[in-house]
């Protein structure tokens, strides 16, 4: 299962500007350690205003990054990825349709 992974992610986190001049084995390391999810048409993803703890790639689906009034700010697709920093000021991220994505394993922020 975690061949499986690799194979899938490794491509999804080099095209993260942060990983494109990693090390190799740094990002083997990150690879190895996402988690795969699946979320439902309105699934919220990222409550607006939580500290970040995981950062997201998605594999396949769109999610759609809301502003505190509600509109729509950003809407992200196959290839995007989000999440991952610690602000405390995060806007609400929610699936729009089925969103399957592979993700960091929750880190403690405190």
């Amino acid at each position: 299962m975690q061949e499986i992974i690799n194979y899938n992610c490794r491509s999804l986190v080099a095209s993260v500007p942060f990983f494109a001049d990693s090390d190799q084995q740094f990002v083997n390391d990150v690879v190895t350690k996402l988690e795969y999810e699946v979320y439902q048409p309105g699934d919220i993803v990222i409550r607006e205003a939580t500290v970040g703890s995981k950062m997201y790639f998605i594999q396949e689906g769109v999610v759609v990054v809301l502003r505190s009034n509600g509109q729509v700010a950003a809407t992200l697709t196959d290839g995007s990825y989000f999440g991952g920093e610690s602000q405390q000021c995060r806007p609400a991220v929610l699936a729009y349709n089925y969103v399957f994505t592979f993700d960091t394993i929750r880190y403690d922020t405190r």
